[in-house]
This record gives structure tokens, C-alpha cells and sequence, in this order.
């Protein structure tokens, strides 16, 4: 009798952990990446900022990465950013990789090139054609903040646009206003201040953009009063 009820106990404690097994959750899967992973990058006050989101592109494998993109963005569709691609600077000689930038208006169209400039610290024109103007030449611009910037960060750049009156001397503020924030439904936006002084201090241009992972630029705000090109749009 007791080798019966042992059995029987056995028996019955098995197929306890054979239903308990089953009515178990299967163990929690490894989390993915969110979509955007590249685009958003976030430690405390600080934020990876990358060609993806100035492109409105796919994510990168890195942030390090040269991405291939080809975007077509904007209230109208207008404008497209493709690269990288080969260019030879006929000013210098030098062989660069540059990204191009197309928008088409009513009336004209706007092409820049932009390559990564000041060690990695952002994006920078080198060449910037608009229709009935002559081309403008540039040296260590920078219009888009790339890699490690904090909340409220302000940096400083000298660089050299080159027009057909010559070289001229060029100090560029770029100002991060809202590092990551909601714009129009859109999480992780960036907003920054961008602002472009002559030799003398006299400000040319002041411009404020709002970018969007997979949007690109969606907001431009020409702040200053000159009636000279503006930087972007």
C-alpha cells in the first residue's frame, strides 16, 4: 500500500509540472532596437546626432557610418538628397564624398553639396548653386550638427566661403534650442539656431531648423532681415 501511494504521488506531482509547464510564459525575448535606433541615440543630456536624420533616410548601421540614401522630402515633395557620391572640386583639386541637395521652386533651383566637416562635428556645404546666381565655394562650413551634442550646446566654427568678389572670412554659431521633443506628433525632433557673421561681426544670416527621423527638414525659419540667399530652406 505504500508503494502504491508513492507511485500514485509521483505520478500525479509529475503531471502537475508537466500542466504548470505548459500554462508557464515562454522567457522574454532579447529586446530589438526601436525604429530610429541610429537617429536616436541618448545619454542623459546628450544626443548622437546623424546624416540619417538630416536625411530623412533609413537608420544607419552606425553613427560613424557614410550612409547610401536617397530621400525625396517636403510639404511639396521638392526636395531630394542623394549620396555619397564622388565629386571633384574644381576650385582646389581635391576629391571629395558629398551628399547632393536638390530643391526645385516655382522659379529656381537649389543644389548643394555637403561633405563632413570640422572632425566629424557636422555637415558643411562645399558647393552651393542657385539659379541666376553664381555658385558659391566652401571651406569648413557646417550647417547640420552631427555626433555627440548636449541640450543647450553652442559651438563656434571659422570657415570661408569663396564668391566671385573672393575669399571672405565666415564665423558660424550653431545653437541646439530642443535636443529631443514632439513636433506635430513626431517624437525625437531636433531644433537648433543657426546664425553666420562676416570678418567684422555683423550677422548675414540667422536661421532656425527643425528635423524629424524620417522627415528630414520640416521646419525653416529665416530669422535675420538680409535679403541675401539664405543658407537652406
Amino acid at each position: 500500500m505504500v508503494d502504491f501511494l508513492t507511485r500514485r504521488d509521483v505520478l500525479s506531482g509529475a503531471a502537475s509540472l508537466i500542466v504548470l509547464s505548459a500554462c508557464a510564459k515562454p522567457p522574454p525575448k532579447e529586446p530589438t532596437p526601436p525604429t530610429g535606433f541610429t537617429r536616436y541615440i541618448r545619454k542623459g543630456d546628450e544626443r548622437i546626432l546623424t546624416i540619417s536624420l538630416w536625411a530623412g533616410a533609413l537608420d544607419q548601421a552606425s553613427p560613424d557610418e557614410w550612409p547610401t540614401v536617397s530621400t525625396v522630402t517636403g510639404k511639396n515633395r521638392n526636395r531630394i538628397i542623394r549620396g555619397p557620391q564622388d565629386w571633384l572640386n574644381p576650385r582646389t583639386g581635391e576629391n571629395l564624398q558629398v551628399y547632393e541637395r536638390v530643391k526645385e521652386g516655382k522659379s529656381r533651383t537649389k543644389r548643394q553639396l555637403l561633405t563632413v566637416t570640422n572632425g566629424g562635428q557636422g555637415l558643411g556645404r562645399v558647393l552651393d548653386q542657385r539659379t541666376n546666381s553664381p555658385d558659391r565655394y566652401f571651406e569648413n562650413d557646417l550647417i547640420f550638427p552631427l555626433g555627440v551634442w548636449r541640450a543647450g550646446e553652442e559651438r563656434r566654427f571659422q570657415s570661408v566661403e569663396h564668391t566671385v568678389a573672393g575669399p571672405a572670412k565666415r564665423m558660424i554659431t550653431l545653437k541646439i534650442r530642443r535636443l529631443d521633443f514632439r513636433y506635430k506628433g513626431a517624437e525625437h525632433s531636433l531644433r537648433y539656431d543657426w546664425t553666420s557673421h562676416d570678418a567684422a561681426g555683423r550677422v548675414l544670416f540667422s536661421e532656425r531648423y527643425v528635423y524629424t527621423p524620417g522627415r528630414s527638414l520640416v521646419r525653416f525659419r529665416n530669422r535675420s532681415k538680409t535679403r541675401e540667399p539664405t543658407a537652406s530652406g
